[in-house]
């Protein structure tokens, strides 16, 4: 138990220090640089990779940060991960391996995303203060989760539901 209570306090740390040497701006530049918004999406590019580096990275952060996961949000950067997972270009093999789509590191982000936000409402809901104060959640998160209808979450997700996958 000791060992588990160190390591959960050196991944704290670690945390601590990306959030001061903002993570987070530097994943939403690299991912929205102007650069990889005018790429040829048919092709694996590098800049394409860095795109599908950065999805990975925002998914990895958010799942572990909720300050990063906030940055995120009011960045609007869910909208935008939508519009690049539903382009066709993304559905080509990764080059994580040919059992993935390059877009699949766009929408475990989306998800890791709104998973913060989602927690974010219910701490924020169940918080007494929060309920006498007349507030109920967290403004951001909320949008966060109707940006995300609004982008085109759900047709996206049943497109890929009904893609029908071919085995080799």
């Amino acid at each position: 138990n000791h060992e588990w209570e160190d390591l959960q306090h050196n991944v704290d740390m670690a945390f601590t220090l990306l959030e001061e040497e903002g993570i987070g701006e530097a994943v939403v530049a690299a991912y929205s640089s102007t650069s990889i918004s005018s790429l040829n999406t048919s092709r694996d590019s590098p800049a394409s990779q860095l795109r599908e580096a950065a999805s990975l990275v925002m998914s990895a952060t958010a799942a572990s940060s909720s300050t990063i996961a906030s940055f995120f949000t009011s960045c609007n950067i869910v909208a935008r991960l939508i519009n690049t997972a539903a382009d066709n270009g993304y559905a080509t093999v990764s080059a994580r391996g040919e059992w993935t789509s390059r877009r699949l590191a766009m929408l475990e982000a989306i998800a890791m995303i709104l998973v913060q936000g989602w927690k974010d409402i219910q701490t924020q809901s169940y918080n007494l203060d929060a309920n006498i104060n007349g507030e109920n959640g967290n403004p951001a998160s909320l949008s966060l989760l109707l940006e995300s209808l609004d982008a085109g979450i759900v047709p996206l997700f049943n497109r890929l539901l009904d893609t029908r996958v071919e085995d080799d």
